[in-house]
C-alpha cells in the first residue's frame, strides 16, 4: 500500500507541474463520452473545476466554438475507427480566445468503449507566432516589412543583417539589383 501511495503522490507531483491538461476519456459503445481522469490543469486552460469535467464531458466540448467543436467530434471519430493518433488544434468560446491541442492514442476494448488518455495544451502563443510569420511572409513591400513589429522582433535576434527574401524578390528596387 505504501508503494501505491509513493507512485499516486509521484503521479499527481508531475501532472500538476505539467502545462496543460493530463485526461482520460472514454466513449461508450452508443457513442457517449465521459472523463474518467482529468488534472487540476483544467482550471488554467479552460477554467472549470476537475468535478464539472468529471461530471460532464460536454463542457469540455461546449468550450469550442461551433466549428471547432465539430472538428474535434470527427476527430475523436476517425480516432477511434482507425485507432490512430488523436493530434487535434481548435479554439475555445471564451472571451480571450485560446487555440487548445489535444493529444492521445486511443484504446480500443472488445466492447466497443474507446479510451484516450492524454494531454491537452495551450497553444495559442505558437499560433499566434504562425499567423504572425504568415503575414510577414506574404508582405510584399521591403519598406513595410522594416517597419513591422514581427520583422523588427525577429530581426533583433540575428547578429547579421536580416530581411525578407519574398518581400525583396518582389520590391521594385530589385529590378535595379538585377
Amino acid at each position: 500500500l505504501e508503494m501505491l501511495n509513493e507512485s499516486q503522490a509521484r503521479f499527481d507531483a508531475l501532472a500538476s507541474n505539467l502545462p496543460g491538461m493530463l485526461f482520460q476519456l472514454r466513449r461508450d459503445a452508443e457513442g457517449g463520452f465521459r472523463f474518467l481522469f482529468v488534472s487540476e490543469g483544467c482550471q488554467k486552460l479552460f477554467g472549470f473545476k476537475q468535478q464539472h469535467l468529471l461530471a460532464s464531458a460536454d463542457r469540455l466540448f461546449d468550450a469550442f466554438e461551433p466549428d471547432a467543436r465539430k472538428s474535434l467530434e470527427n476527430a475523436l471519430r476517425k480516432s477511434a475507427a482507425n485507432g490512430t493518433l488523436l493530434n487535434w488544434e481548435g479554439y475555445t468560446r471564451r472571451a480571450r480566445q485560446k487555440w487548445i491541442n489535444l493529444r492521445s492514442t486511443p484504446h480500443r476494448f472488445d466492447s466497443g468503449v474507446v479510451e484516450w488518455r492524454g494531454i491537452a495544451t495551450n497553444v495559442t502563443e505558437s499560433k499566434e507566432s504562425e499567423a504572425e510569420l504568415r503575414a510577414f511572409a506574404e508582405g510584399t513591400d521591403l519598406a513595410t516589412d522594416l517597419a513591422e513589429t514581427p520583422f523588427r522582433l525577429m530581426a533583433s535576434l540575428c547578429s547579421k543583417p536580416f530581411i525578407n527574401l519574398e518581400s525583396a524578390i518582389n520590391h521594385p528596387c530589385q529590378a535595379l539589383a538585377d
